[in-house]
C-alpha cells in the first residue's frame, strides 16, 4: 500500500514534532498508553500503567514468556459507537487481525477470537482499557497481520484480506509498497519506564480537515396553515407537500470523524405576509425567527445542535410573487457546522414555501331567477321595465385560504355568452317590426340585446351586480311564439337558454385565483302580456229598413249559393229596400298591454248568430232562421211556403269599423193590423257583434255584444184615393106599385115598410 508522503515508511525517522500539534487539544504523545495482556502467573499490571515493550521485537521488555498469556475473557462481539469508536478491554490483544467478511476478527493467544462487527468497512479507533492505539500502530499492526487497508477520500480506512487490491482512494506519491517483516504491535513502542517521554519524530496523525456540508432543499406549504386548502397536483412543480411543519437533519460529516456542532445564520431573503415585512430575528445561534410586529410568521429552529437536527415551522401566510396560481418563493438560510477543533463549513439550507390559493364551488344551475312581465308595462306600453332578482344568480362556495381575500373582498362576478363569443344570436324577435335580436358583450358585468331598425336599438339589457344579482331591464316588447286568446297563450315566456353564462374569480391577498361558472340563461325570463277588450251595446246605433219602397233596387250583399227572394208585390228585381249604421252597433274598450297594437287588423268586428231562431217570418207565415256564411255574412233563409230556401234579408259587417249593413228581399209579416207602419226586429239574443284585438305579438282578446234589437224592419200598410165618378149615377124610380125583398142586413136596425106600396121590403 501506500500511504501520503507525510507517512514516509512506518520504520522510517520521526519528525521533532509533537503529537499535540497535530491533534490539537487531544492527549499529547506522551500520555498515549497500549496496555498488553498480562501473563496468566502474573496479575494484570492497571489500565493506567503502560507495559514496556521491545521495539525490535515488539515482546514485553520483562518477562517476554508471559506477554503471550492468553486474554482474559470478554464479549465475543463488539460494536463501533457513533464516533466509530471500539472500546476493548484492557488485557485484548490487536497482534493477530483477520478479516471476516464486513468483521474484524481479534484472535487472542488463547484461542478466542473477538469480533467487531462492520469493523472491516470502517476501520473503528480502538481503545484498550482507557489507552486509544495510535493509528499508526492500528495500520502496523493490520499490515503486520497481511490485512490490506484501504485509504477513503474522507479519511476513513477500510480492510481486506491479505492480497485484496491496495488503494488509497485517491491519488498516491509514492507507488504502494511493504512495510518490511512482520512485528509484533508492541515493538513500535520503545523502552519505557512507567511513560513516554517527549517524541523525537514527528507522529503519523492526518491532519484535521473541515467538515463535509453541502446545500440542501426543504420544503413546507401554507396548505398545512389553519384555514387553508390542502391539496396535490402532480402536475405542478409547487404542490409538493401539504406541511406548515417538518423535521430533517443537515447531514454534514467530518472526515476526521470529529463530532460536529451547526449554528444558523440570518437570510438575506426579503418577504412580506399581508402586505408588511417580515424581520428577522436571530434569537440564539439555534434558533432563527421571522416576525410580523410580534406575529411569529416562520420559525427555523435547529433541535439537536451535535445531531444536526432541525425544524421549520410556517405559522402564518407569506406574499408570494407570482399572481393567479399557486408559486414557490424561497428563503435561503446559511448553516454553519463546526467540529472542536477549529474546522468548519457553510451551506445554504433553502427553505421553499409553497402557496396556497382559494377554493371554489360554484352550482351547476342558476340559484335564482329574473322575471320579467310585460304586463307591468301597462297599457298603453309604458317601457322600460326592470327587475332585480331576489338572490346571486349563481350559487358559490369559497375559502380563500391561508393568505385570506385580497382587498374590497376577493370575489368578482362577471357575465359573459356562451363561447366566450363577442355577439351571439338571441333567438328573440321584438313584437313590433319583428327585428331579429342580437346579444353583444359590453363589457365584462353587462350583455346588451340589439336590432336594427334604422339604427341600432336595445331590446334589453342584463347585468349582473357586484353581490351577484342579476337586473335585467326591457325596452321594447318581444315577438312570443304562442299566439291565442287563452291565458296560457298571454302569459308565455320566452329565455336566453344556453346564450349566457355568469361567472365568479375569488382572489386571495397574494394574488391567486380560483374560478368557476354556470350557464344561467334560462333564468332569464320574459313573461308576455295579452290584450283585453270590453264590448259593449250602443243603443243608439240601428240599422231600420221600410218595405214602403215601390221598386226594387241592386243587391250589394253577396248571399253565396242562397238565392235571393223575389217579392211579387214590388216591381223590379234585388233588394226592395236596405240600409247601413252610421258606425259601429258597439263601444269597444281594448287594451293592448306591454306589446301594444298589432300593425295591422288590431280591432276586427264580425257578426255572430248566436240563436238561428230570428222570430220573424215571410207574410205567408214562413219562419226565417239565421245562417252564417264563410264569408260571415249572415241571411235569413225562408223555411217553407213559396219561397223556401230563399233569402228573406241578409247583414254584413265591415270589419275594421263594425257598421252593419242590411238587405230585404222579401215582404216580412207584421202582425198589427191597424198600424200600416209597425216595426218587426230580430229576437234578443239571436245576433251579436264579436269585436276580436290583437297585440303586437299575436295575442289575441274577443268580446261580443247583443244586437239583435237594432235590427229592425218597418211596415208597408196600403192606401186608397176616392174620386166621383160622373158617368156612372144610381137611378132609383119609387114608381113601383109593390115592395122588392131588401137585400141589404142593416143589422140590428129595422127596415121601415112604406104605407103606400104594397108588400114589403123594398
Amino acid at each position: 500500500m501506500t500511504i501520503n508522503n507525510e507517512l514516509d515508511a512506518v520504520s522510517g525517522s520521526w519528525d521533532e514534532h509533537s503529537m499535540a500539534s497535530d491533534r490539537h487539544d487531544q492527549t499529547s504523545p506522551a500520555e498515549f498508553q497500549v496496555a498488553q495482556a498480562a501473563s496468566t502467573q502474573q496479575a494484570a499490571p492497571a489500565a493506567a500503567e503502560p507495559v514496556p515493550v521491545d521495539v525490535g521485537s515488539g515482546a514485553p521488555a520483562e518477562a517476554p514468556a508471559e506477554a503471550k498469556a492468553p486474554a482474559a475473557a470478554a464479549p465475543h462481539e463488539y460494536v463501533a459507537d457513533a464516533s466509530n469508536v471500539v472500546k476493548l478491554p484492557a488485557n485484548v490483544s490487536i497482534d493477530n487481525i483477520k478479516v471476516d467478511g464486513h468483521n474484524l476478527v481479534l484472535e487472542q493467544a488463547d484461542g478466542s477470537v473477538i469480533v467487531i462487527k462492520d469493523g472491516a468497512l470502517n476501520v473503528p479507533t480502538f481503545v484498550l482499557g482507557d489507552v486509544e492505539v495510535p493509528r499508526v500502530a492500528l495500520i502496523a499492526a493490520l499490515e503486520a497481520s497481511h490485512v490490506d487497508v484501504a485509504f477513503g477520500a474522507d479519511g476513513s480506512m477500510s480492510a481486506g484480506p491479505g492480497g485484496s487490491t491496495s488503494s488509497a482512494g485517491g491519488n498516491f506519491e509514492i507507488p504502494p509498497g511493504g512495510i518490511g517483516d512482520g512485528f509484533d504491535l508492541s515493538a513500535l513502542l520503545p523502552p519505557t519506564d512507567l511513560q513516554f517521554g517527549q517524541a523525537e519524530r514527528r507522529e503519523l496523525f492526518l491532519p484535521n480537515a473541515n467538515p463535509e456540508f453541502g446545500d440542501l432543499t426543504v420544503r413546507v406549504s401554507e396548505e398545512g396553515l389553519s384555514g387553508a386548502n390542502p391539496d396535490s397536483d402532480p402536475g405542478s412543480p409547487f404542490d409538493e407537500s401539504n406541511l406548515s411543519v417538518i423535521n430533517g437533519s443537515f447531514g454534514a460529516t467530518d472526515p476526521n470523524g470529529d463530532p460536529l456542532t451547526y449554528g444558523l445564520g440570518v437570510p438575506a431573503t426579503t418577504l412580506t405576509s399581508h402586505g408588511t415585512d417580515v424581520v428577522w430575528e436571530l434569537v440564539d445561534s439555534t434558533h432563527l425567527v421571522g416576525r410580523v410586529g410580534s406575529d411569529v410568521v416562520i420559525s427555523v429552529t435547529i433541535t439537536d445542535a451535535s445531531a444536526g437536527t432541525f425544524q421549520i415551522a410556517l405559522l402564518g401566510p407569506l406574499d408570494h410573487p407570482l399572481a393567479g396560481f399557486e408559486d414557490d418563493l424561497s428563503i435561503v438560510v446559511p448553516v454553519t457546522v463546526q467540529d472542536p477543533f477549529g474546522g468548519s463549513a457553510t451551506a445554504n439550507m433553502t427553505v421553499v414555501v409553497e402557496d396556497d390559493s382559494p377554493a371554489l364551488t360554484v352550482g351547476n344551475t342558476a340559484a335564482s331567477s329574473a322575471v320579467l312581465d310585460e304586463t307591468n308595462a301597462g297599457s298603453p306600453a309604458g317601457f322600460p321595465i326592470a327587475v332585480t332578482s331576489t338572490n346571486p344568480i349563481i350559487s358559490i362556495a369559497s375559502n380563500f385560504g391561508a393568505d385570506g381575500a385580497a382587498a374590497g373582498g376577493g370575489i368578482a362576478y362577471a357575465l359573459g355568452l356562451t363561447g366566450n363569443a363577442a355577439s351571439l344570436d338571441s333567438g328573440l324577435k321584438t313584437a313590433v317590426g319583428d327585428f331579429a335580436i342580437t346579444l353583444l358583450q359590453t363589457n365584462a358585468t353587462t350583455v346588451t340585446g340589439t336590432y336594427q331598425n334604422g339604427g341600432t336599438h336595445t331590446a334589453f339589457t342584463i347585468v349582473i351586480n357586484g353581490n351577484g344579482t342579476l337586473t335585467v331591464t326591457q325596452y321594447a316588447p318581444l315577438e312570443h311564439t304562442v299566439d291565442g286568446s287563452t291565458a296560457a297563450a298571454h302569459d308565455d315566456v320566452l329565455t336566453l337558454s344556453g346564450k349566457i353564462t355568469a361567472s365568479v374569480t375569488v382572489t386571495d391577498f397574494d394574488g391567486d385565483s380560483a374560478f368557476g361558472g354556470a350557464q344561467i340563461g334560462g333564468a332569464i325570463q320574459f313573461h308576455d302580456d295579452g290584450p283585453s277588450v270590453t264590448v259593449v251595446a250602443d243603443a243608439g246605433a240601428v240599422v231600420s229598413l221600410d218595405e214602403t219602397q215601390a221598386l226594387s233596387m241592386a243587391a250589394a250583399i253577396d248571399t253565396g249559393t242562397i238565392v235571393k227572394g223575389e217579392d211579387p208585390d214590388v216591381g223590379g228585381t234585388g233588394a226592395i229596400t236596405s240600409g247601413t249604421s252610421s258606425g259601429a252597433l258597439v263601444d269597444v274598450t281594448a287594451l293592448f298591454g306591454g306589446d301594444g297594437p298589432a300593425a295591422s287588423s288590431a280591432t276586427v268586428y264580425q257578426l255572430s248568430v248566436t240563436n238561428a231562431v230570428s222570430g220573424l217570418t215571410v207574410t205567408d207565415g214562413s219562419t226565417i232562421t239565421l245562417q252564417t256564411l264563410a264569408s260571415g255574412v249572415v241571411v235569413g233563409v225562408v223555411q217553407g211556403g213559396a219561397f223556401k230556401g230563399e233569402a228573406a234579408f241578409a247583414l254584413s259587417i265591415d270589419p275594421a269599423t263594425g257598421k252593419v249593413t242590411v238587405e230585404q228581399y222579401l215582404s216580412l209579416h207584421h202582425s198589427d193590423t191597424g198600424n200600416p207602419d209597425d216595426t218587426v226586429a230580430l229576437t234578443a239574443g239571436s245576433l251579436a257583434v264579436k269585436v276580436t284585438v290583437t297585440d303586437g305579438d299575436g295575442d289575441t282578446a274577443s268580446a261580443s255584444a247583443d244586437v239583435s234589437g237594432q235590427i229592425s224592419f218597418d211596415d208597408d200598410g196600403p192606401k186608397v184615393t176616392a174620386v166621383a165618378a160622373t158617368s156612372v149615377t144610381v137611378l132609383l124610380d119609387e114608381t113601383a106599385s109593390t115592395s122588392t125583398p131588401a137585400g141589404i142586413d142593416t143589422g140590428a136596425f129595422t127596415k121601415g115598410e112604406d104605407p103606400d106600396v104594397g108588400g114589403t121590403g123594398a
